[in-house]
C-alpha cells in the first residue's frame, strides 16, 4: 500500500518558477540531475509562502521508490559553504538586499533600499525620523506642531 521513501542531498540545478519546481544535482548519485521536483512550502492554499531556492542552494529531497522523477524538495539547509546570518532570538528573512528581522522582544527591523507601503498606516505611539522627509501631498494635523529651528520656504508667511 505504501511506497518506500528514499532521500538524497544535492544542490538546485535549475528552477521553474511558473510551476514551482526545480531540478536538483544529486551528489551521492554521480551528480545526476533529477526531473522537475515539486518544492514543498509551509503554506500553499489561501495563505501562501513562496520560497523558490536559487541555483546552487543546498537542498534535501525525498523520492518514492527508486524514481528520481517522482519526489519533492523538502527544504534547504545551512553548511560551512552556506552559513546562516541569524542569531539566537531572531526570526530573519533575508532576500537579496532586503532583510526583515523580528526579535524575541517583539521589535521589527526592516532594512531595504526602498520600502513601499500600499495601505493606510496608523501609528499609535511616537514616530522618530532621523533622515530627510519629503511630503508630496497635504499634511493635516489635529494637534499642535512643534519644531526647533524652522526654515521658511518661499511664499510662506509666518503668523
Amino acid at each position: 500500500m505504501f511506497t518506500s521513501l528514499g532521500g538524497a542531498v544535492g544542490t538546485i540545478h535549475s528552477i521553474n518558477p511558473e510551476n514551482y519546481t526545480a531540478k536538483v544535482k544529486l551528489f551521492e548519485y554521480d551528480d545526476m540531475i533529477t526531473g522537475d521536483l515539486q518544492i514543498l512550502s509551509p503554506l500553499s492554499y489561501l495563505n501562501q509562502e513562496i520560497h523558490i531556492p536559487e541555483v546552487n542552494t543546498p537542498v534535501v529531497c525525498i523520492f518514492f521508490g527508486d524514481d528520481t522523477e517522482n519526489g519533492f524538495i523538502i527544504g534547504c539547509f545551512f553548511s560551512d559553504k552556506n552559513k546562516s546570518k541569524s542569531k539566537k532570538g531572531e526570526y530573519k528573512i533575508n532576500f537579496r538586499k532586503s532583510i526583515l528581522t523580528i526579535s524575541d522582544d517583539g521589535n521589527i527591523k526592516l532594512d531595504a533600499e526602498l520600502t513601499t507601503i500600499n495601505s493606510e498606516v496608523e501609528i499609535k505611539k511616537g514616530l522618530k525620523v532621523t533622515g530627510a522627509v519629503e511630503v508630496e501631498k497635504t499634511i493635516d494635523s489635529k494637534g499642535d506642531i512643534t519644531t526647533q529651528g524652522i526654515s521658511y520656504a518661499k511664499g510662506f508667511v509666518p503668523l
